[in-house]
């Protein structure tokens, strides 16, 4: 049977590397011939100055000179031959790796189309962290929830043991005490209902909330604000920006201090707290003019923005505020804000389209958890002017529960 295989077909560079490198051998072969020609032109010139015949002599060394130059010349060709032939064969080798390169940027811009490109990469590792932060936040929440439990039960039965150490017998039946404000305020809500106002005629005092009761129940974080650390770029008044956050519920509607751009505008404000919290809402109140911020971006934990990043960077989470002198509550997606140690406000534009170069706020405050150490998390609970006296329960006094709880006539003394 016949030789199916195909003869390899020669390039036109590994011919001319192949005729070149034959010329380089030819070159060899001519020096070796040269060689021996000045050889025995040597030997001719000795032989004749044996013999007395100088001429002769002379002659050979000549022809033998010759054969020398000739010699040179062939190492000059040879050595541009050989320089040639290498620089032929490392263009050969570039040529190579250059295709290899450009199939390897191939395959991997096959690869990189097959991912969806960079960002559906970050849009995946986006939802991935929200997923995580999500998982997290449910997972402490159930860790509070049950740490809170246990944290009762220990106090209730510390208190028992400290009655019993304290020689007291507890009646069977204990009258219901309110333990938290949360109750406490639940109280203050049946006597308005069941008086029909809330005037506390029964207990001898008058007590009217007003609107104050609004921040009762909500967690505002207050305290936890390192207002000392507040930065605010482009504040056409130094520490406003602190100054706005420093006013308290009760103030919320005072005009002034009041926080204005200065050059445009923008404002950038980097915010700290005190410890780590857990974001629910911003609280902002501006007013109906055009000066009133529209575009809100919120960046966590970030200290090191300015106005150049905040616009080119991909916010935390993007609002859009309205143009209304109410307290707007901006609820954020909690989430993203599980484990916030800071925030940076960017207001980026208001409601002047261009026209308008000031952008006014008035009022600026956060709601949320404050984690401890223990990472329970601990609500702050505002009632603007709370008189303790007005969440007395029948059978305890203002400074501890169990006085007189006997009643009247019923023989209990004071534990």
């Amino acid at each position: 049977m016949g030789n199916s295989g195909s003869t390899p077909k020669i390039s036109a560079q590994d011919k001319a590397i192949l005729d070149m490198k034959n010329q380089r051998d030819k070159l060899h072969q001519y020096q070796k011939k040269i060689i021996v020609i000045t050889n025995r032109e040597t030997e001719i010139a000795k032989e004749c100055l044996k013999r007395g015949d100088k001429r002769r002599a002379l002659l050979a060394l000549r022809r033998k000179k010759y054969q020398e130059s000739l010699l040179q010349k062939t190492d000059s060709q040879l050595a541009q031959l050989e320089t040639l032939t290498s620089d032929v064969e490392f263009a050969l080798v570039q040529k190579d790796v250059l295709f290899g390169l450009q199939q390897g940027t191939s395959v991997l811009k096959e690869i990189h189309k097959e991912m969806g490109g960079l960002e559906n990469v970050e849009k995946l590792m986006g939802e991935n962290e929200e997923a995580q932060a999500y998982q997290r936040e449910i997972s402490e929440m159930l860790a509070g929830r049950m740490s809170n439990q246990d944290e009762d039960e220990v106090e209730d039965e510390l208190d028992a043991l400290e009655k019993e150490m304290n020689g007291t017998k507890l009646p069977e039946n204990l009258p219901d005490a309110p333990t938290k404000l949360e109750r406490m305020s639940h109280h203050c809500h049946d006597e308005h209902a069941g008086h029909g106002g809330h005037d506390h005629g029964d207990h001898g005092h008058v007590h009217d909330h007003s609107d104050d009761i609004t921040p009762a129940l909500q967690s505002l974080l207050y305290e936890q604000v390192d207002f000392s650390s507040v930065n605010t770029l482009n504040e056409e008044t130094p520490r406003a920006g602190a100054a706005i956050l420093q006013k308290t519920w009760a103030q919320r509607l005072d005009p002034e201090p009041e926080l204005a751009s200065d050059a445009d505008e923008q404002l950038l404000m980097f915010v700290p707290f005190t410890g780590q919290v857990r974001l629910h809402a911003i609280l902002v109140r501006t007013s109906t003019t055009d000066s009133a911020p529209k575009t809100l971006k919120v960046f966590l934990n970030r200290d090191d923005l300015d106005f150049g990043t905040a616009s080119d960077l991909q916010p935390t989470q993007t609002f859009e505020l309205s143009q209304t002198n109410d307290i707007q509550e901006v609820p954020v997606k909690r989430a993203l804000f599980n484990t916030t140690r800071s925030l940076t406000l960017f207001f980026e534009d208001n409601f002047g389209q261009g026209e308008e170069d000031v952008t006014r706020i008035s009022y600026l405050a956060f709601k949320g958890e404050f984690m401890k150490l223990n990472k329970e998390p601990v609500n702050f609970l505002y009632e603007a002017a709370a008189n303790p006296a007005d969440h007395k329960v029948k059978g305890t006094s203002a400074l501890g529960m169990g006085s007189g709880i006997g009643g009247p006539g019923g023989g209990g003394g004071g534990i």
